[in-house]
């Protein structure tokens, strides 16, 4: 899903470059977009700049950096229950 999304906007940005306006549908695609991924100050934005935003957004998250986010989150959360669970032992033992 977002790399069909990716790829649409992609998409509308070579068509831009060779006709040099958006079509209405492009338009309407980009509008539904920004208010998807939440583009802050969509409204006051040019539709080349709110292209440009959702280009930055709207991206596939590498494998390996995944992997890794989870795996901090996992530490922390592993850390956080052996806190908790000696805190609970001090005090309430």
């Amino acid at each position: 899903m977002i790399l069909a999304e990716r790829q649409a906007l992609l998409a509308i940005k070579a068509s831009v470059a060779a006709e040099a306006r958006y079509a209405d549908f492009e338009v309407e695609q980009i509008r539904q977009l920004a208010e998807k991924y939440r583009v802050p100050n969509r409204e006051a934005l040019s539709d080349n700049e709110v292209l440009t935003n959702l280009l930055s957004r709207v991206d596939v998250v590498p494998e390996g950096l995944a992997l890794a986010q989870a795996a901090n989150e996992s530490v922390c959360a592993c850390a956080c229950v052996s806190l908790s669970l000696y805190l609970s032992h001090l005090f309430f033992s």
